[in-house]
């Protein structure tokens, strides 16, 4: 069809060939591929970085706590009644709901990476990806365990607060030197507890394998003495013996191994 300017008109729109459209998609999905573990490792540093950001809340809530219950950490209101009498919450189930005068948001309880993996609770049922108030900490899963009956004169390497390994039932475990030695440790991966050797086994976990936070990288461990540290690896220790006890606590025989888990 002749143009107005005399000239002729080009039905011809320029733009992909298939073969070119196939190769454009190739590069793009190499490109994905190629840069998917870099965003990944991106997104689970910024989950560990926000873990230990929410352990030092913790940490400087515990160490306020202390300072107003004449050293003494928090504990529950379970078996531990006796070991720090008068510095507990009525009625409460969880140690941590000691610190809601000391931690404004309860979310700093809860690990960002936990709440992503959303791990099942096989022994409870509770939901793990659910951020509780306080008040109802234990209408879902916990993700911090914390090692009771501690005093800020206490060794200041021990581990005061640790990310759990396994997410079933929040109770309390406690073993002697006798049995134990000088400390114990936890594995990631699974529900045992072990000697301060890492090999032999304390007791055996009712609930085997399960997953954590972080798999096996590693986990966040908040020590007496305030730090947050990455600790690399599986596991997680050492949890100590208590030489020291409170006020008006009945007496020992041994020194012992006492933590929620």
């Amino acid at each position: 069809m002749p143009r107005r300017d005399g000239g002729h008109s080009d039905s011809r729109v320029d733009g992909f060939t298939l073969i070119e459209l196939l190769l454009t998609i190739s590069v793009i999905s190499v490109l994905v591929a190629l840069l998917a573990p870099a965003l990944k490792q991106t997104r689970d540093k910024a989950r560990r970085v926000a873990c230990m950001s929410n352990l030092s809340q913790v940490g400087l809530a515990l160490h306020s706590y202390a300072h107003d219950h004449d050293g003494w950490f928090c504990s529950s209101t379970w078996d531990m009644q006796w070991l720090v009498p008068g510095y507990l919450v009525p009625g409460a189930t969880s140690p941590f709901e000691n610190l809601s005068n000391y931690v404004v948001n309860s979310s700093a309880l809860y690990c960002p990476a936990c709440l992503k993996k959303n791990i099942p609770n096989q022994a409870t049922g509770l939901p793990n990806n659910v951020v509780e108030p306080w008040g109802s900490l234990l209408s879902s899963s916990m993700h911090y365990g914390i090692v009771e009956g501690q005093n800020l004169q206490d060794d200041p390497n021990c581990v005061l607060v640790f990310e759990r390994p396994v997410y079933g039932n929040s109770g309390i475990f406690q073993f002697y030197q006798s049995s134990c030695g000088n400390s114990v440790y936890l594995k990631l991966t699974k529900s045992d507890i072990y000697k301060s050797d890492s090999a032999t086994i304390v007791n055996n976990g009712a609930g085997g394998s399960t997953d954590c936070a972080h798999g096996v990288d590693g986990s966040s461990i908040l020590y007496l003495d305030g730090r947050v540290q990455w600790k690399p690896g599986p596991w997680i220790g050492p949890i100590p013996l208590h030489t020291s006890q409170p006020p008006d606590a009945p007496a020992r025989a041994e020194a012992y191994v006492f933590f929620t888990y």
